[in-house]
């Protein structure tokens, strides 16, 4: 056998060699990336050169253009940079200027929806510049000044809603290592926000050579917005007396029967005074106020309702708006949608790791939160739990 195949090797080593050769190669051209390069390269090349455009002057098919086509494309091209930057107006173009009269004109011209694939999640520059600058001016020249341009912006934003046209508002999916939680969802400025208008997610997906050929329609975020609003689903609850829901991450040191008299009409829940500034026991870093990540006083670890179906079918109407925009979860939601609660007495629950980490026996209910953010404390929580601590 083994000179059967010393004799096969001998008579077929060209044929051999440049298999291996081949493999060889095909590895080392894998491994360095020229395959993708050159897929991404004839790839733009089929969609240029072979395909071509499928509307405008340059299109070679007119098909589509026949059938007509609801979606227009409004593009900075090169042509127009090349016109702005001849009229000395800088990037990224003014809101007021630019953006805002994009939309008026658009708005009158019939468009029902308007979609921006540009991110105004900070403040308008040159506004910015302006308004830092112009209290050195005397006040007579300060009525001269142009208006702030998100505020333009804002104001034709809600012109275009009343003439019919839907705006939808560029929003991303950023992530930052040092935040917590390290994901959350980049919105336009406030003042854009507080018109209300649609928003979309928009991330796009740089390919190996740099460029951008794709969207991602869906993101991940590592803190799983949607476990965190899934209490919601428990005001779908009804017809059943007073309901008293409570976390898991609780303990119980006294009875609490007398809860029940709290809920009268409204829903009750947890209003956090330990947020309160003031709290000298308060690590402000714990909750971190960001755009895209809005602060709650509101703990829904402790809950009572008698019939709450209102804010299930207020969340069920816009649940995927409301997942993207509380990345914190149900708390937020709650304490930001306007709804009415009744707030359980502040002598009746308290969290152990925000008032100091004490065993505090006169309070019916201890909250075992922030074990996520401060993972060191698990074993002062576990003495609690295994009843080491107080009674």
């Amino acid at each position: 056998m083994i000179n059967d195949t010393k004799k096969f090797l001998q008579e077929h080593i060209l044929d051999v060699s440049l298999t291996m050769g081949a493999i060889i190669l095909t590895c080392l051209l894998h491994w360095t990336g020229v395959f993708d390069f050159l897929e991404l390269k004839t790839y733009d090349y089929r969609f240029h050169s072979v395909r071509g455009p499928l509307t405008g002057w340059r299109a070679s098919d007119s098909t589509i253009i026949d059938m007509g086509t609801d979606v227009v494309l409004v593009e900075v091209d090169d042509e127009s940079w090349r016109i702005l930057k001849d009229k000395k107006v800088p990037w990224p173009y003014p809101r007021g200027d630019i953006w805002a009269r994009a939309v008026d004109n658009l708005s009158k011209a019939g468009a029902k929806v308007i979609a921006f694939d540009i991110q105004f999640d900070s403040p308008d520059a040159r506004s910015e510049y302006l308004r830092s600058v112009s209290g050195n001016l005397p006040p007579e020249f300060q009525q001269y000044l142009p208006g702030h341009g998100d505020i333009i912006l804002a104001e034709s934003i809600k012109k275009a809603k009343q003439n019919g046209t839907n705006i939808i508002m560029d929003v991303k999916m950023v992530r930052e290592s040092t935040r917590v939680p390290p994901t959350y969802i980049a919105y336009p400025v406030p003042e854009i926000m507080d018109v209300d208008p649609g928003t979309g997610l928009i991330n796009d997906m740089l390919d190996t050579d740099g460029f951008s050929r794709q969207y991602s329609i869906a993101g991940y975020m590592e803190h799983e917005p949607d476990g965190n609003m899934e209490k919601i689903k428990l005001f779908q609850l009804k017809d059943m007396g007073t309901i008293l829901y409570l976390d898991l991450d609780i303990r119980i040191q006294k009875p609490i029967d007398h809860l029940f008299n709290y809920c009268v009409n409204n829903p009750v829940i947890v209003y956090t005074w330990w947020k309160d500034k003031g709290n000298e026991q308060l690590d402000i870093h714990d909750f971190p106020h960001q755009p895209g990540f809005p602060l709650s006083n509101y703990n829904s670890s402790v809950m009572l309702w008698k019939d709450a179906t209102h804010i299930w079918e207020y969340y069920n109407e816009n649940l995927d708006e409301y997942i993207v925009k509380y990345p914190n979860g149900d708390d937020t939601f709650l304490y930001h949608e306007g709804f009415t609660f009744e707030h359980l007495p502040h002598n009746e629950v308290y969290s152990y790791l925000y008032s100091g980490r004490k065993y505090r026996p006169e309070y019916p209910i201890c909250l075992l939160n922030g074990l996520d953010r401060h993972p060191e404390i698990e074993k002062e929580y576990d003495e609690l739990c295994m009843h080491q601590v107080g009674d």
